[in-house]
């Protein structure tokens, strides 16, 4: 099959390193190792792409969107309204968007669009109407919930309008969890067009060369002993500051451990003072933003990794947690909060523990068990991994999109039979 996918979001840097771009990156790169022509139309830029409007040599079959990276138009918006000029921009770029990736589309002739859902993004399904292809729409977030939460929205609305009729006009909506299921079905998705697919990881990376990993730990200068470990970004739904709370709570109680956190964000300083404050300065190291290729060996290094993310209820926790599979494909055992789709992913006592999210001392307490138990968590570790190659490649994942693309390509052509 032939594929044309977008990612409308300028936010997500089609070769950089954040989960949404690594997330991208390995379904394209799973179809294509299944056999299917993948073309990624991207706006989201990095430093190693090659020129804009082309194909990068950095990765064939990418084409990103040359545009301006300002919408002059609505520069006159005065200073107070800055969130609204912001809000104005995002819809401009989404619409130049859509028209510069027609003939694109049209050279390459897909025969299905594949697009992560943007905000303001109507890209796929203006496209896949006018060029009469079925729309599969990744759904990641409910994004214009959350842009209003964490970001401000002024056009919401607005926002709010094109995210229905993109979501109810796909041929199929493949949500990241089952919170997100729910969600798209109170914006009129009917149930029979939701597919519940996952993040996933592939396996193959985390198989760290041992003398890599000795190298590794004396560069960053850890001491012997074990170590817990967290990778991801410094944001405050990732509960770092509840896993600098346990952690003084696990030195308290006689532990001996240090704690690894890769990743950066706006939280860094924050975080870092906290750290300070409880005393655990020469227990944590910071490594900040690192490249995807990093994380291997860093994940190598560490004992038990923890997925802390904060409490808040069920029905904001809309996550498929990337690092969570990374953390089972390095063949760590996992201590997460049990929410959402953690539940289903951790499998509690085989692959690692679940704890109540937002209790530090029931996170220590489980962190506890694992350091008191060195081979029960290389255990877990094991039948983490093994749990990963058994139902959580990328490869796995793009089998489904491949089925479900065929399926409509059916749906398509019997329907065109009739109407003959």
């Amino acid at each position: 099959m032939r594929w044309g996918y977008l990612c409308g979001d300028p936010g997500i840097p089609a070769l950089g390193d954040k989960g949404a771009s690594i997330h991208v990156r390995q379904v394209v790169a799973a179809l294509r190792e299944a056999g299917d022509e993948v073309l990624l139309l991207a706006r989201g830029r990095s430093g190693a792409v090659g020129a804009t409007g082309t194909p990068s040599e950095a990765s064939p079959g990418l084409w990103l969107s040359a545009e301006p990276s300002s919408a002059p138009r609505w520069r006159a918006v005065p200073p107070d309204q800055d969130g609204l000029a912001r809000d104005l921009t995002a819809l401009a770029g989404m619409r130049r968007f859509g028209r510069a990736a027609a003939p694109v589309l049209r050279a390459h002739a897909p025969d299905l669009l594949y697009e992560r859902l943007s905000l303001f993004g109507a890209a796929g399904l203006g496209l896949a109407r006018r060029q009469g292809l079925p729309l599969l729409l990744e759904v990641n977030a409910p994004l214009v919930e959350e842009q209003a939460r964490w970001r401000g929205l002024h056009l919401r609305p607005a926002a709010a309008r094109v995210e229905d009729e993109v979501l109810r006009g796909a041929d199929r909506v493949l949500v990241v969890s089952q919170s997100l299921a729910d969600w798209a079905q109170t914006r009129g998705v009917p149930a029979g067009r939701i597919v519940v697919l996952p993040n996933g990881v592939d396996p193959r990376p985390f198989a760290v060369d041992p003398a890599a990993v000795t190298a590794q730990r004396q560069t960053i200068g850890l001491r012997p002993g074990p170590v817990l470990g967290f990778v991801g970004g410094l944001r405050p739904w990732h509960g770092v500051a509840g896993l600098l709370e346990a952690s003084a709570r696990l030195r308290d109680q006689g532990h001996a451990f240090q704690l690894l956190i890769v990743g950066d964000g706006p939280l860094r300083a924050e975080l870092a003072a906290l750290s300070q404050s409880l005393g655990l300065a020469e227990w944590v190291r910071f490594t900040g933003a690192v490249p995807h290729e990093a994380v291997p060996a860093l994940l190598a290094l560490m004992d038990v990794t923890v997925a802390p993310y904060a409490s808040g209820g069920d029905g904001g926790f809309y996550f498929s947690p990337l690092k969570v599979f990374e953390y089972m494909a390095a063949a760590r055992p996992v201590v997460a909060a049990d929410i959402g789709q953690l539940r289903a992913i951790v499998k509690t006592e085989h692959t690692g523990l679940l704890y109540r999210a937002g209790d530090a001392a029931a996170l220590a307490e489980a962190i506890g068990r694992l350091l008191d138990d060195p081979q029960q968590a290389q255990r877990m570790g094991r039948q983490a991994l093994e749990t990963v190659w058994a139902e959580h490649t990328w490869a796995s994942r793009a089998q489904t999109i491949r089925e479900l693309g065929s399926d409509l390509l059916r749906e398509r052509a019997v329907g065109h039979r009739r109407a003959a």
